[in-house]
C-alpha cells in the first residue's frame, strides 16, 4: 500500500496499477505500538523509531498520488485475525478516501485467522472479483 500512496522514482510503473487488496495489514504503525506495545522488538526490527510515520500508508496518504488516484482499493480485516487489530483497516480506508481516492472498500468479516485468512475461498473470490477476475470453479 505505501508504495501507491506515497511517490517513489525507483517504481516508475506504480502508474499502472489499477486496484489493489490489503488483508491484515500493517497501515498505521504508531497506531500498532498503542494498540499492541508488546510488537515493537518486531517493528524495530524493520524500522526506526523516526521512521514510524514515514513507513506508515496511513500517515503518508494525505493527498492522492498524482499517478494513482484511479487506484481502487479493497481493505479487508478478518475479525478473527488474532494479531492484528481491526483498527488498522478501520482507520485506514476512510483515511484513502479523505486524501481523494474515490474507490475504497472496506469488507470486515470473518475470514479466520491472520496467518490462514490470504488462503480463505471466500477472501480469495472476494479479491478475484473486486480486480475483476472470475475464480475458476
Amino acid at each position: 500500500m505505501l508504495l501507491l500512496v506515497a511517490p517513489h522514482a525507483e517504481f516508475p510503473h506504480m502508474d499502472a496499477v489499477r486496484s489493489a487488496v490489503g488483508i491484515g495489514g500493517i497501515y498505521d504503525i504508531p497506531g500498532l505500538l498503542a494498540a499492541h506495545p508488546d510488537y515493537s522488538d518486531f517493528v524495530d526490527l524493520a524500522f526506526s523509531a523516526s521512521q514510524h510515520e514515514s513507513a506508515s500508508p496511513r500517515h503518508v496518504a494525505q493527498t492522492a498520488r498524482a499517478g494513482a488516484r484511479h487506484v481502487r482499493f479493497l481493505v479487508v480485516h478478518s475479525t478473527t485475525d488474532e494479531i492484528m487489530n481491526i483498527d488498522q483497516a478501520l482507520d485506514f480506508a476512510p483515511q484513502l478516501v479523505r486524501a481523494g481516492y474515490q474507490d475504497v472498500t472496506l469488507a470486515v468479516r470473518d475470514l479466520g485467522p491472520h496467518i490462514t485468512c490470504v488462503g480463505e475461498r471466500e477472501f480469495l473470490r472476494m479479491a478475484a472479483a473486486f480486480v475483476g477476475h472470475q475464480p475458476s470453479a
